[in-house]
């Protein structure tokens, strides 16, 4: 018997190899098969499986899911400027949203927002807020994601599939907060993969040269011709999201009606991201592993 696990994150497997191995011996477990999505960081144990092509059980869950709610995806309007659609807090997410917030752009997206922590020992980024530290932690614990009071009808806690694929339809654009921001490896995962699958042009708040990466690794193209994309060179992550914040703001500043005919113009670059990414033999590559 051969047992196979898969998940996006490298951390997660390494967190949970021990039980794992213990629970394959006890079961006789031939043989067990880590797989994880590609991070270029090349710390992997031996024992792991790099996916080369993006991963399949992303694709089958976003094409399942527009297979069932093709009609309502198609037919929803888009009214929002962008949406940023996030779950756990993390820095990154957090200064966004506080810059959001702060110049009064909220209104313009849907939001939504899960988890949520104690974040006292985040990255300071008060200075470019023009607030004290202190007000900025305090800040952040109570209000972001908790208070609702500005657009009760558009920041809300995630539900359901349905739920995000109709938001990410209502909207011009995306804001994919992705779950590193690191200068020394990069790691995409489903938040960015979901856009070429729904045609959505978006901006990328991760890791240095994420943008680059895709171009360059897969022959995706992103949108450099309609805003400015210098951001994915930036290696500091406060500058980084600073510079995404100001192509939002710009954006916002458009009448929606303006913006939208602003992506149409890029139209051939989503549909060609479509196919590429339909096209990757995602399960064909999950065949092949199984067979070494």
């Amino acid at each position: 018997k051969i047992c196979l696990i898969t998940s996006t994150q490298i951390k997660k497997i390494n967190q949970y190899m021990p039980i794992i191995e213990e629970w394959a011996i006890s079961n006789n477990i031939k043989k067990v098969i880590y797989i994880t999505q590609l991070n270029t960081d090349l710390q992997y144990p031996s024992s792991i499986v790099k996916i080369r092509y993006l991963n399949s059980i992303t694709y089958t869950i976003i094409e399942r899911g527009l297979k069932h709610y093709k009609d309502e995806y198609i037919q929803t309007e888009i009214n929002n400027h962008y949406n940023y659609l996030t779950y756990s807090i993390k820095p990154h997410r957090s200064y966004m949203y506080a810059l959001l917030k702060k110049y009064k752009l909220l209104k313009y997206g849907v939001i939504s927002y899960n988890q949520h922590k104690d974040i006292s020992n985040f990255i300071p980024l008060a200075y470019l807020l023009g607030i004290t530290v202190q007000e900025y932690n305090s800040y952040i614990n109570d209000k972001i994601f908790t208070d609702l009071s500005d657009n009760p009808s558009n920041i809300y806690l995630l539900g359901t599939y349905k739920d995000y694929l109709l938001n990410v339809a209502s909207s011009a654009i995306s804001i994919v907060a992705e779950s590193t921001y690191s200068n020394t490896y990069i790691f995409i995962t489903e938040k960015t993969y979901t856009n070429f699958m729904l045609k959505k042009p978006f901006l990328l708040i991760g890791d240095r040269h994420s943008l680059k990466f895709l171009q360059e690794y897969y022959g995706f193209k992103t949108f450099s011709s309609i805003w400015d994309e210098s951001y994915d060179n930036e290696p500091d992550i406060v500058v980084r999201v600073a510079a995404i914040f100001k192509v939002t703001y710009d954006l916002c500043n458009l009448p929606l009606r303006e913006l939208k005919d602003k992506i149409k113009q890029i139209e051939d670059i989503t549909e060609y991201n479509y196919q590429l990414y339909c096209n990757l033999p995602h399960k064909k590559f999950i065949k092949e592993v199984l067979l070494i």
